[in-house]
């Protein structure tokens, strides 16, 4: 199999994360926060969720693709594919095999949060929407406003704003795309640093739950024919202990475009908890896992490795948490991985991605990919501080 060369790689990324310009609308945001310190003046913004009020028809005479106006920036580095997250909170944009759109909101993609002040608890999934079907014990739809959106490729911000939050939550998520860089710009990861704010007089508790669903092959419905496999994991690292669980498809060997892996994790720190489900079900109600959460903020610490079976859908979910002093703010990374090696297109002609120079060809080093990020994160995100 052939290594792939930057100029198709760069010409793949553009071909897949462009999407039509939409008619700009001043809009004041009506969250009552200000700009926080660190997000650039030049950084495009919109309140979470809030639709346009005219969004501008193609300006075309043939047809194109239209995911319409809600989209975000894209995660996911040159040449490795793309995720879409949009500004509403779900992750919907999926350019992850070559030449393949496909848009579609996966509600167990989510981020989710518990916060506890006294006995008061709040439990929400940070989308402002709600699936239709699944999952329906979380507590889904976030208010439209809540908050503002603000976006500088690669990076962008969540700043959250709702008045029943006790807690100042912002999430700044990036991948590593640096000038001049051609290693780590090529890396199928995305990072999301959390920062929370206690401005109360009392002492808060808080828990993020990151889910991700066991998508390998969904784009040729290839996700519920069973053999699925999630593991959880742990690793000492310099910075803390890494924790996290790794999804892969249940082959031996990767010979197609959407076979590979993923990964979710997080550091574990002094003050700071990971937990972890492996499994749950994902084209199910959802209660286990959510009420496992909604009881503190954590989940139970279980690995199940069982294959999914036919008609199965599986997901995993880790959990970090932590407890803020009134004044106290505290940042936490969770890193997001794959690892897809083979650019598969239409003819049959197959190209391993740029960054398995670095990782390998296996399809099985999302681990290894999600352990760069969460080493490597501050020192990205400063070289994209300096470049923006």
């Amino acid at each position: 199999m052939r290594r792939t060369l930057w100029p198709l790689l760069i010409l793949v990324l553009l071909s897949t994360t462009c999407h039509p310009a939409i008619k700009e609308h001043p809009m004041t945001p009506t969250s009552s926060v200000r700009r926080p310190a660190g997000i650039p003046a030049a950084a495009w913004s919109r309140p979470i969720g809030l639709p346009v009020e005219h969004p501008s028809p193609p300006r075309t005479d043939y047809p194109i693709i239209d995911d319409g106006p809600f989209q975000g920036v894209p995660l996911g580095g040159i040449g490795a594919g793309t995720i879409g997250r949009t500004y509403r909170g779900d992750f919907a944009r999926w350019h992850l095999e070559t030449g393949r759109h496909r848009y579609e909101p996966l509600p167990a993609n989510m981020f989710s949060v518990y916060m506890r002040r006294g006995d008061q608890t709040l439990v929400q999934a940070l989308w402002t929407e709600a699936p239709h079907g699944f999952l329906q014990a979380w507590r889904w739809r976030y208010p439209v406003g809540a908050g503002t959106y603000y976006a500088l490729y690669p990076r962008a911000w969540f700043v959250y704003d709702w008045d029943r939050f006790p807690a100042r939550l912002t999430v700044e998520q990036f991948s590593p795309v640096i000038p001049h860089n051609y290693r780590e710009s090529s890396y199928p990861v995305a990072l999301f640093l959390w920062t929370a704010e206690n401005p109360t007089d009392d002492p808060l508790t808080l828990g993020i739950l990151f889910t991700w669903q066991n998508l390998l092959g969904r784009g040729q419905e290839r996700d519920f024919l069973g053999g699925h496999v999630n593991r959880a994991r742990r690793e000492r690292l310099d910075a803390g202990e890494m924790v996290g669980v790794l999804l892969q498809d249940g082959g031996e060997a990767v010979t197609e475009g959407w076979q590979g892996s993923f990964a979710i994790a997080a550091l574990q720190t002094p003050g700071v908890q990971v937990t972890y489900r492996s499994r749950f079900r994902v084209n199910g109600d959802g209660a286990d896992l959510w009420e496992d959460f909604a009881a503190d903020g954590r989940l139970d610490d279980r690995d199940d490795a069982t294959p999914s079976t036919m008609g199965e859908i599986i997901g995993a979910g880790i959990a970090v948490t932590f407890d803020l002093a009134p004044g106290e703010t505290r940042q936490v990374p969770i890193a997001l991985a794959w690892d897809l090696p083979i650019a598969q297109f239409g003819e049959g002609d197959r190209w391993y991605r740029r960054y398995t120079a670095f990782f390998g060809v296996s399809g099985r080093n999302a681990w290894a990919i999600a352990r760069e990020g969460l080493t490597h994160y501050a020192d990205w995100r400063e070289q994209i501080i300096a470049w923006q």
